[in-house]
């Protein structure tokens, strides 16, 4: 992708995950509710993302050793003084989120992404298991009388919270295991995506909470995490104007992106044909062209889009184009 589009800055990973909700006795701001929006931000030595899974076992535990990059500075900046318009009731999140409603509602297969409800956001005492029902997907058969009580908001608007956000190549669905990292690492949300990124592209994370990461997850809230996710991912996006933008440091640059090899222009057009084998098992993955130094998808098996170039931009863009 950064060869195809070398002046690429930054990116933001946008999406819904599941929440470590910790029940403030005084701030109810202060505690993670589904529908909130969760953004990874540098605490102590840590950059915004660990690696959960990867440390080393030892006798009494699991020692995680994880040393992600932290986001670069520009979002940094543009975090911080989102945050402030939060504070001052300037910014814009709540109006772009009413936007995607108004269309929703023309749009009846968008999909409800409405507020579900404050009644809908209930948090299960970390050794209540989740009762299944077959046929559905709600807590309807679960003991609500093992909720954890919390302090009422003032509003149902979402709050955002900048902190660690923990990631993994798993889904956190364990109440006990949850509260056993938010406590040693403070950790505000779980994902299984950004950790096997942080290292290789500037980023950050911004997550709508879906659940609390535990085995009474269900879809409720997805729609509306999403827009609230997406809703602060344009208003960040806001805040950054166009001159930072150019000054910050090209993607590729801070990667150190390797500049792809020269084709020789004698073999452009050739059809190559590839057989790989594995064991007993040959599989011909296909013809791919080298043309140039851009990326190509044509009839490539996702394994081998790299081998599969185009000669220039337009040419992706109109190879994209009609395979979409």
């Amino acid at each position: 992708m950064l060869r195809t589009f070398p002046h690429i800055r930054f990116g933001l990973m946008v999406g819904v995950r599941g929440g470590a909700p910790n029940p403030h006795p005084q701030d109810a701001k202060e505690d993670i509710r589904l529908g909130d929006v969760v953004v990874s931000g540098p605490r102590g030595s840590h950059g915004g993302v660990i690696q959960y899974d990867r440390g080393k076992e030892t006798d009494d535990d699991f020692d995680i050793q994880s040393h992600l990059n932290k986001p670069p500075g520009i979002l940094l900046k543009a975090v911080n003084m989102l945050q402030s318009d939060h504070g001052f009731k300037r910014d814009k999140t709540k109006e772009y989120m009413a936007d995607v409603n108004a269309k929703a509602e023309m749009l009846p297969d968008f999909g409800d992404c409405h507020f579900p409800g404050r009644g809908q956001d209930r948090l299960f005492k970390a050794d209540n298991r989740h009762v299944n029902v077959e046929g559905r997907q709600d807590c309807s058969a679960c003991d609500l009388r093992q909720t954890v009580r919390r302090r009422d908001r003032q509003s149902d608007e979402p709050v955002v919270h900048l902190g660690l956000i923990a990631s993994a190549n798993r889904v956190m669905k364990s109440a006990q295991h949850r509260e056993k990292l938010r406590k040693a690492w403070n950790v505000s949300c779980f994902e299984t995506e950004a950790a096997g990124l942080m290292n290789d592209f500037p980023f950050i994370v911004i997550r709508g909470i879906c659940d609390h990461s535990d085995d009474h997850k269900n879809k409720a809230w997805q729609p509306y995490a999403a827009v609230a996710a997406a809703a602060y991912a344009k208003d960040l996006l806001r805040i950054i104007q166009p001159s930072e933008v150019q000054k910050a440091p090209r993607a590729a640059d801070v990667t150190n992106l390797e500049p792809e090899a020269p084709k020789d222009p004698k073999t452009a057009g050739d059809d190559v044909s590839r057989t790989e084998k594995n064991g007993n098992h040959s599989e011909t993955t296909g013809k791919l062209s080298h043309h140039g130094g851009y990326c190509f998808l044509g009839e490539a098996k996702l394994d081998n889009v790299d081998k599969a170039l185009a000669s220039d931009r337009d040419a992706f863009r109109e190879d994209l184009r009609r395979l979409m």
